[in-house]
């Protein structure tokens, strides 16, 4: 039996500090799930992210725990669509008996070497691959919190563990380039289109390739591949430096900030920051007006100014989080009093908190902190929270 007492305790974590909280936690885990709660999602079901773990060892990363269904869903999306096509007949069996329940996880791995779909190198690459990208949307997505749920039948899955500060120091690296990448690529969304210029560039078979996709979002070519995200996006961020792809959206890929705020000044001052990072800029300045605003222009991210007449940015934000619609869009609480209270009232409406600059010598950083902010808000978890498994 467990000596409960000896269980890892539960924690709290701050935004961009759930990486070294999991470095000290993951080596003295034993067998079972790490449950992560996130405050912006404290306004829907609170959906949660479960990390499984054996023994100090990474087994398998999602929105739900593991299972025969999780795992075909990771491998039709990591594994190279060419070893699906090679054997769809055997996959199309398998798939049903995973929806029918037939066989469980370690029945489904059984089948797969068997009838040699995959290698065992090919099924811990998809996996792995899966746990990382999750690393990106959520290690750095919001404060939080995390308890640990023993679960000793995971430790007789077939599956394979990985070591935890090989994946944590990957999540690392992986950061530092998206942050190259984001400078260029600040959606999946984006649609690579190759240069008249760039044509010459490329040989034929480059040609073949990048006109397979033609009129594919980067999100879509990844899916389309069994390949990584950033693996993508950087191979394409190297075509653009290069001159032979640019990058196009239409006015509805384009992210679009809503601002509300009652001060024209401030307005003014936030769609010059807006457009220096790309995003198109909408503004209110009549807070009564904003849910109509939303509704119509369906912003993708929204900042609301706290001290305005007749409705504040709480009241606001509280209508806002009512709606069922909304309740994924990336609300920010905007004020110039920066007390603490202001902050937990935010968090609980499941938002995120922003100073306004008190001088102009502060606008440049804040500009900074902007930028920041809109990447992780619009970054890979709205693929972050849709793309759950």
């Amino acid at each position: 039996m467990t000596d409960s007492s000896k269980q890892p305790r539960p924690f709290t974590f701050a935004a961009g500090q759930l990486l070294t909280t999991l470095i000290e936690r993951l080596p003295e885990s034993g067998t079972g799930y790490w449950e992560h709660q996130f405050d912006r999602l404290s306004h829907t079901k609170n959906l949660p992210w479960y990390l499984a773990v054996d023994q100090g060892k990474i087994l398998y990363s999602g929105g739900n725990k593991i299972s025969a269904a999780s795992l075909m869903k990771i491998l039709l999306r990591f594994v190279p669509p060419t070893d699906v096509a090679n054997s769809k007949a055997h996959w199309k069996v398998l798939q049903g008996a995973v929806e029918s329940k037939q066989i469980d996880i370690n029945g489904l791995t059984e089948k797969i070497y068997t009838n040699n779909l995959l290698t065992p190198e090919l099924l811990e690459q998809a996996i792995r691959s899966k746990i990382l990208m999750d690393f990106d949307s959520y290690l750095y997505f919001s404060d939080g919190s995390a308890k640990f749920i023993p679960t000793p039948e995971l430790g007789s899955i077939q599956i394979p563990g990985f070591d935890v500060a090989n994946l944590l120091t990957a999540a690392q690296q992986r950061r530092q380039a998206w942050g190259k990448v984001n400078q260029i690529i600040y959606s999946m969304k984006l649609v690579p289109t190759i240069k008249p210029e760039g044509i010459a560039k490329l040989n034929d078979q480059e040609r073949t390739e990048i006109a397979t996709f033609s009129g594919a979002s980067l999100s879509e070519i990844a899916k389309a591949t069994g390949k990584d995200n950033l693996e993508v996006a950087q191979t394409f961020l190297k075509l653009h430096r290069a001159g032979i792809v640019e990058f196009k959206s239409s006015s509805a890929e384009t992210p679009s900030v809503l601002v509300v705020d009652d001060s024209p000044l401030f307005l003014k001052q936030f769609n010059h920051w807006i457009n220096n990072i790309g995003y198109s800029f909408l503004p209110c300045s009549d807070a009564e007006k904003a849910i109509n605003t939303i509704t119509q222009a369906k912003p993708s991210i929204v900042f609301l100014d706290v001290n305005m007449p007749v409705i504040s940015g709480f009241e606001l934000m509280e209508k806002i989080r009512a709606n069922s619609e909304w309740a994924n869009l990336p609300v920010v609480i905007l004020t110039g009093d920066s007390k603490l209270s202001n902050k937990w009232r935010a968090q609980w409406g499941g938002c995120e908190f922003l100073s306004k600059p008190a001088s102009t010598s502060e606008n440049a950083n804040f500009q900074v902190v902007l930028q920041e902010l809109i990447s992780k808000l619009l970054q890979p978890a709205a693929s972050k929270i849709s793309n759950r498994g």
